[in-house]
């Protein structure tokens, strides 16, 4: 069914036996094997660089994350901006925004706070502000409801300096 490609790469044999497996598979079976796929790739390439991160992201973009997907999605954006390749990692960091957006915990929170203090150290200030504002509020929102002063500061920098972008080359 399945073919080896060189650096842990797999691909079926032909598209037609792609199709009619992937065609078998409900929504919730296909969420489940992309996370178990990433989870795997995560755990067993080494080391932890761009070809491996963007592997893992592929399959955890697709689905909707849990705290521990969205933590491996967060890795993969980390190591994908230190390459230059902020794009990418930017839509990234939105899709971790999105899916902790929707899971009611502490953890999540507190995820979703550290992922928007990565996320200012490739933020411009002009690109989206408008989307920019409203992720760090939300992350402003949750440190207070957290006590977590030292990143309620920090959030509240970013923030400060994404309305003066704003205010100085407009948008």
């Amino acid at each position: 069914l399945l073919e080896k490609h060189p650096g842990w790469l797999l691909a079926f044999k032909d598209s037609e036996t792609q199709k009619a497996l992937t065609e078998r598979f409900s929504l919730e079976e296909k969420e489940y094997w992309h996370g178990q796929i990433a989870k795997l790739l995560f755990r067993e390439l080494l080391p932890n660089d761009v070809q491996k991160s963007k592997m893992v992201a592929d399959h955890l973009y697709n689905i909707q994350n849990d705290v521990e997907g969205c933590r491996l999605l967060l890795n993969a954006a980390i190591t994908l901006s230190r390459t230059n390749s902020f794009t990418t990692a930017l839509t990234y960091y939105q899709k971790i925004f999105d899916d902790l957006s929707k899971i009611k915990s502490s953890e999540a929170d507190t995820l979703f706070i550290e992922t928007a203090l990565k996320y200012s150290e490739i933020y411009s200030g002009r690109r989206d502000p408008e989307k920019a504002r409203a992720i760090f509020l939300e992350a402003i929102a949750k440190a207070q409801r957290l006590g977590l002063r030292k990143e309620l500061s920090l959030i509240q920098t970013y923030l400060a300096f994404t309305y003066y972008c704003q205010s100085r080359y407009g948008r």
